[in-house]
């Protein structure tokens, strides 16, 4: 297991790795910025820079799951893999209920 940034992990897979990724997810609505995790955010260019990343693995025969959030960017990023929905809970809210949101599980095999 490699935590931090998958830019500094791809020296690091060998031909038989398995790369799980959970970037920040982009905003679902105009108060939900998951991005801000880290402190130079994750912007949508970031988020194309990733879809390059996963497209470079997939060309070398790489296994990859990532998991992010439903909108229609990730959705177009990753088209040409296998994209699986789930609805899935969320805890964080203002309104101090539980809030059901829709998930994405993406992967090349």
């Amino acid at each position: 297991i490699i935590p931090g940034s998958y830019t500094k992990s791809l020296q690091k897979i060998t031909e038989n790795s398995f790369v799980y990724l959970d970037p920040p997810y982009p905003a679902l609505n105009g108060t939900a910025f998951f991005t801000h995790y880290t402190v130079d955010r994750f912007s949508e260019d970031d988020q194309c820079d990733l879809a390059d990343f996963v497209h470079k693995l997939d060309k070398s025969g790489t296994l990859f799951m990532m998991s992010n959030a439903a909108t229609p960017l990730i959705t177009d990023l990753f088209e040409k893999y296998r994209i699986d929905s789930l609805n899935v809970p969320r805890w964080v809210s203002c309104k101090g209920k539980k809030l059901r949101v829709d998930e994405l599980v993406i992967r090349n095999y």
